[in-house]
């Protein structure tokens, strides 16, 4: 399953929303039989890396991407086990 977008308007940020929309996202995928979940984000934003990690996720290296890459994307892929969840 793959993450298009994800945006919290800003004067609701940092108060677990976004946290709370992935964690939906990956209850949605398990719960449709879907071996993990995806997204592409900015590379040059420096807290996104980190806050997606912090959720679960990693790069993708780009050989893995399946498609023409760009340097200013940054493929992110979260797995899971079927009885756990990415770390918060």
């Amino acid at each position: 399953m793959h993450l298009d977008q994800l945006a919290v308007r800003p004067e609701r940020m940092r108060q677990g929303i976004g946290g709370r929309l992935v964690a939906a996202v990956i209850d949605h995928a398990r719960a449709c039989g879907a071996p993990g979940v995806t997204l592409t984000t900015f590379r040059d934003v420096p807290w996104n890396g980190p806050w997606y990690a912090r959720h679960g996720f990693s790069v993708l290296p780009e050989s893995a991407w399946g498609g023409p890459s760009c340097g200013r994307w940054s493929r992110m892929s979260g797995t899971w086990a079927s009885n756990s969840r990415p770390a918060s």
